[in-house]
């Protein structure tokens, strides 16, 4: 189902700035749970910082650094530097705000796809970080089903499109549609029943 065939960046940062959005919403309400002081000041806009790496687009789609990506048997083990170190070093490149303590939320923006291959090109979930970064990394090749405002969250959420795998990653064959998401969602299509907790198992 395509709400917004627009693939701009400025369609990407909304998308981004409502996911973090929807990040920190679901996050303060675990939290509010297990911690008692809580704080109910606003805050401002989220901000998206657009960091660009030395490495050209042929680098950063190189299968061998693909994370999903196996090696025929046999071949030797890959010296090239992962998509963890190469954000961490775009990020320290860049300078401020990443110079001082900081959780960072990152996305690589020029990964897709390769139905040749199977593989998604661009792409590594990863989290870690050293004493002034915390850093988690994803690819981009989900974004075509993010909502970019929260009128659009019911839409995307509920969407059952059946992913076609010509286009689309079916991501480590976990799923065979596009976005049903029961995180934040109370019920689901074709369900009359509530989501439960013990759904999410």
């Amino acid at each position: 189902k395509v709400i917004s065939g627009d693939n701009s960046l400025d369609v990407v940062k909304a998308k981004f700035r409502c996911a973090a959005y929807l990040w920190q919403a679901f996050t303060a309400e675990q939290m509010y749970h297990t911690l008692s002081n809580q704080e109910s000041s606003l805050r401002q806009t989220a901000k998206i910082h657009i960091v660009r790496t030395q490495y050209t687009l042929k680098e950063l789609l190189d299968p061998e650094r693909a994370q999903q990506y196996h090696p025929p048997p046999g071949t030797p083990s890959t010296t090239k530097k992962d998509f963890y170190s190469i954000f961490m070093d775009a990020l320290n490149e860049y300078g401020a705000p990443f110079d001082k303590q900081c959780y960072v939320a990152g996305l690589i923006l020029d990964s897709h796809w390769d139905p040749k291959m199977k593989l998604i090109r661009g792409h590594a979930a990863l989290g870690g970080g050293n004493s002034v970064i915390r850093l988690g990394i994803f690819g981009s090749h989900t974004t075509h089903a993010w909502p970019r405002f929260l009128e659009e969250v019911v839409d995307c959420f509920q969407d059952e499109t059946q992913t076609d795998e010509n286009i689309l990653a079916n991501d480590n064959d976990e799923s065979g549609f596009n976005n049903l998401n029961r995180t934040f969602t109370v019920k689901e299509p074709n369900n009359i029943q509530p989501i439960t907790p013990s759904d999410e198992g």
